[in-house]
């Protein structure tokens, strides 16, 4: 499973950024479990939990040309549903409140992206 979400990892940068032949990956980390939701059902950040978990993360490090065509070392967070599906990708590798994603996501197409 950590190959399948390595190589959906590197599709999603390869479809959405806009200089995809400048893509060199460095590494990855170990997939995590990952929970977003609060200790009384609260979402309110993206936090390390115990197994049988919702969710799954993994941190890339890789280099890719930005919008003004300078190769910058950028680090994401990629986030899957328990059936290893790619449902969020974080600029950012801090936790993140809740719509975090889509400024991120904002962030991430600005800087790399068509």
């Amino acid at each position: 499973m950590e190959q399948k979400c390595i190589s959906q990892c590197q599709d999603w940068i390869l479809l959405n950024s806009k200089y995809p032949s400048s893509y060199l990956k460095v590494s990855f980390t170990r997939l995590e479990e990952t929970a977003i939701a609060g200790p009384k059902g609260k979402i309110i950040k993206i936090m390390r939990t115990v197994s049988n978990s919702e969710r799954i993360s993994m941190i890339h490090k890789y280099y890719l040309q930005d919008s003004s065509q300078q190769i910058l070392l950028a680090y994401s967070k990629f986030i899957y549903d328990k059936n290893f599906n790619l449902k969020l990708v974080l600029s950012s590798l801090t936790d993140s409140t809740v719509n975090v994603n889509e400024l991120e996501s904002i962030n991430w197409k600005s800087t790399f992206g068509k």
